[in-house]
């Protein structure tokens, strides 16, 4: 518990005072999270996963690196904020059973 404290409170030491970066994805956590998986899963679905370029661990480090920082960057961009506030805000109760 000691550990889970000190580690806790050097968190929101480093944590900015001011809006920046890492705060405006911050805040888009749930939006990069949701799209991200739908990115990823049509990756997988085309078969991009199986490409020679992830066979070579070096490569593989690299490019996993470099596409997830692509992918971050394009989930949490302000234009898709609105949309995706709006799905995760509606009711959908025409799914719910009676």
């Amino acid at each position: 518990f000691v550990l889970a404290i000190f580690i806790s409170l050097g968190v929101l030491f480093i944590t900015p005072k001011r809006a920046c970066l890492l705060t405006k994805l911050g805040e888009r956590t749930l939006q990069i999270y949701v799209l991200h998986r739908i990115i990823r899963g049509v990756c997988s679905e085309l078969g991009l996963f199986d490409l020679s370029l992830f066979q070579d661990p070096v490569l593989c480090i690299a490019a996993v690196l470099l596409i997830s920082a692509v992918v971050t960057a394009i989930c949490s961009l302000k234009p898709l904020k609105k949309p995706f506030d709006a799905l995760a805000g509606a009711t959908w109760k025409f799914l719910r059973v009676r």
